[in-house]
């Protein structure tokens, strides 16, 4: 799934995505976007049948792999949290 990561200096980091779709990497930049330390999130497809997604992170404050591991854990608490509401009927 993830084929490089580069950081770019202390408050930057570019993950390189290979077979990966715009469907998991929007909700994950959208919740590294709601931290209050991050200064810029986005991701580029070269393009959606051949080249890799390419998501780069950069924090205002602090290691942009925390931003990256907190958004994780976030969305993953989010789709349990849906996954279990719909095992109750909810």
């Amino acid at each position: 799934m993830i084929s490089k990561i580069d950081r770019k200096g202390e408050d930057e980091v570019e993950i390189v995505f290979e077979d990966v779709s715009t469907t998991f990497v929007d909700p994950l930049v959208d919740y590294i976007l709601q931290e209050d330390t991050t200064a810029a999130a986005s991701y580029v497809v070269d393009h959606y049948l051949k080249g890799p997604l390419r998501m780069t992170v950069r924090s205002s404050k602090g290691d942009p792999g925390e931003l990256i591991g907190k958004a994780v854990d976030q969305l993953t608490s989010d789709i349990d949290r849906v996954r279990l509401d719909l095992e109750k009927g909810k």
